[in-house]
């Protein structure tokens, strides 16, 4: 073997030796990561398979899962949201490409994959009944919600208002205005229209995606003394 190509050889074996360095890393060090990155529209497409838990605000089930599949097909969950556009900011929406809100801040519990869950789900295992999410109850006071969403929507005004209960801290309303309806950005029987109204919604200049109450800043006031 002459000198060029036994360097041509010793090289080719160094670019082989870091690709599988590089795929060692990324499957056995970074798969959790990228598996949970926000980016990652897989995850949420995948979990559609997946009954979700409820949302619960009051006695109501403001966000649901329902099977869309006909008999005899593998299961495929809707999420259905009730309230229209008063819960959504609080709640949010998950979607095919992505989530927000409660339903992506407690994810793991609405798709079951919490760690809290494993005795659980162990037992779902063992007594063969189909998996599902965890049920999350939110503080919100139905009533308080609507009061303030109602405020907002005579005044026809953009903004925001929090509740809250001062002996515990427990957030009794937190309205955002204005707001979208989640059921029409969810769908997964017409993905292209969901789509179009999540677009739109991200180029309305209103920004009703933005939940004003929990992620915008505002000026503080300070009163004089007199």
């Amino acid at each position: 073997m002459n000198t060029p190509i036994r360097r041509l050889s010793v090289f080719s074996m160094i670019l082989f030796g870091a690709l599988m360095l590089q795929l060692t890393y990324i499957q056995g060090f970074q798969a959790e990561a990228i598996r949970e990155d926000p980016l990652n529209a897989r995850q949420y497409t995948e979990r559609l398979s997946e009954q979700r838990g409820p949302i619960v605000i009051g006695d109501e089930n403001v966000a649901s899962s329902t099977n869309i599949s006909e008999e005899g097909d593998p299961p495929r969950y809707q999420r259905e949201y009730a309230g229209g556009t008063m819960y959504t900011p609080v709640v949010g929406s998950f979607r095919r490409f992505g989530a927000s809100g409660i339903e992506y801040y407690e994810n793991a519990l609405l798709d079951g994959s919490d760690d809290r869950l494993a005795v659980r789900n162990f037992r779902d295992v063992i007594t063969g009944r189909e998996p599902e999410g965890a049920r999350v109850e939110l503080t919100i006071d139905p009533a308080v919600q609507e009061a303030g969403f109602r405020g907002f929507e005579s005044l026809g005004k953009n903004g925001s208002a929090v509740a809250l209960d001062p002996t515990t801290g427990a957030i009794l309303g937190s309205i955002s205005y204005p707001s979208y309806d989640g059921n029409d950005v969810s769908s997964i029987t017409d993905v292209t229209e969901a789509n179009e109204n999540y677009v739109a919604l991200e180029n309305d200049p209103n920004q009703p995606l933005l939940n004003r109450a929990l992620r915008e800043r505002y000026p503080r006031v300070r009163r004089s003394r007199s």
